[in-house]
C-alpha cells in the first residue's frame, strides 16, 4: 500500500520564522480588509449588505452567543444597531463592549459588574 502514504503539506517558507512572518502577512491582509469596508460604508450595497449583519447578529444572539463577539469587534459592523439588538436580547457582554466602543464607560462598567455579582 504505498500509494496510500500520508504526505505533509508543503509550506510556503523552509526558514524556522515563517510561522511569525506569517502572522504578519495576515494582519497585513486584515488591515486592508478592514480599510476597505471602512470607505466602502457609505454605499448602497453596504447598506443591503448591513442588513445580512444584523440578520447574522440576531441569530448568533440567538443560537451561537458564544460567537458573537469576535464579529461584533470587526470596525465595519453598524455598532450602533447591533447595541440595540444585543441589549434587546440581553446578551450583556457584548452590550457592555459596545458601551466601552461608543465611550459610555459608566453604563459598560454597570454590566461588568452586575455580570461578576451573578
Amino acid at each position: 500500500f504505498f500509494f496510500l502514504r500520508i504526505r505533509r503539506p508543503p509550506r510556503s517558507t523552509h526558514c524556522i520564522s515563517s510561522a511569525a512572518s506569517d502572522v504578519y502577512k495576515r494582519q497585513d491582509i486584515s488591515r486592508v480588509f478592514n480599510d476597505y469596508f471602512m470607505s466602502y460604508k457609505e454605499t448602497e450595497e453596504y447598506k443591503r449588505y448591513s442588513k445580512l449583519i444584523l440578520l447574522s447578529v440576531e441569530l448568533m444572539c440567538d443560537y451561537a452567543p458564544h460567537q458573537l463577539m469576535q464579529y461584533i469587534k470587526k470596525p465595519w459592523y453598524p455598532a450602533e444597531q447591533c447595541h440595540e439588538i444585543c441589549k434587546a436580547k440581553e446578551h450583556k457582554e457584548a452590550t457592555a463592549y459596545l458601551y466601552e466602543r461608543f465611550g459610555s464607560f459608566e453604563d459598560a462598567l454597570h454590566i461588568y459588574v452586575a455580570m461578576l455579582m451573578e
